[in-house]
């Protein structure tokens, strides 16, 4: 081998660590801050995240200790213990967004109804609206895989009904095998599992779903046991002849 193929080999082999070097120290910390500074932009609220990751030999990213700001302050809006995603080379050929894995771990949310259809994530929502009507539509094809949440909670305060209701939901377990709006995908069943207490009652729900095709069709099975009642006459559009002291529901039910 000459000295000239040599230099031209170590010169390769050195921008490839000085390229692996950039992408495992120095991406993480720009891609955390532009992060952040897009987060506020999209939604007016301050984010943050502990610490960012990148492995570029399994083209997979970590998120830890990410959090939104409740625009009044206190509880944040949404927060995540850690978020994890993996990129499918597939991707590229594919000309589409796939994820070969999404882990969410202990997500968590603080919602508050406010008034009648206004909750403290509202103003989000009409900032959202106002960018999506000036700014044109896009084709955009992904495919997202095993998606898996664990130790999931929700906290809910709803101020606008009479004399005010709190609601949770704890160890929220979520396990999806795909969402994809690729049209072959698309046209294919899934079987969704969820598990949570809500309201300290037992919930959960499986099934067959086409969630993102024309179709819609749908085959699920729902379970809520144990829920309180004379929490929920409040929601009642008219006023029951008589008051309710007790009562749980035992609602087991499935739908097609």
């Amino acid at each position: 081998m000459s000295k000239l193929n040599k230099y031209y080999i170590s010169i390769g082999i050195s921008a490839l660590l000085l390229l692996i070097l950039f992408t495992v120290i120095a991406l993480p910390i720009i891609a955390r801050d532009k992060a952040a500074e897009a987060i506020h932009a999209a939604t007016g609220r301050r984010a943050h995240i502990g610490s960012v990751s990148i492995n570029p030999f399994t083209l997979t990213a970590t998120v830890t200790e990410f959090a939104i700001d409740e625009n009044m302050g206190g509880t944040p809006l949404f927060g995540c213990r850690r978020f994890r995603v993996s990129l499918s080379p597939a991707s590229i050929y594919k000309r589409a967004l796939i994820l070969s894995n999404v882990n969410i771990d202990s997500p968590a949310f603080s919602l508050a109804r406010t008034a009648p259809n206004r909750y403290n994530f509202s103003d989000i929502l009409d900032k959202q609206g106002h960018a999506t009507k000036q700014e044109k539509k896009h084709d955009f094809l992904f495919s997202f895989n095993n998606i898996i949440v664990t130790n999931g909670s929700l906290d809910f305060d709803d101020q606008a009904v009479a004399g005010g209701r709190k609601h949770t939901i704890r160890t929220l377990n979520v396990a999806i095998p795909f969402i994809s709006n690729i049209p072959y995908l698309a046209e294919q069943y899934i079987d969704p599992k969820i598990s949570a207490l809500v309201d300290g009652a037992p919930f959960s729900f499986a099934g067959k779903l086409k969630p993102l095709s024309k179709s819609l069709e749908t085959s699920v099975h729902i379970s809520l046991k144990k829920l309180s009642l004379p929490q929920f006459v409040a929601y009642s559009p008219i006023k029951p002849p008589v008051g309710l002291a007790s009562g749980n529901s035992i609602s087991k039910s499935s739908m097609i």
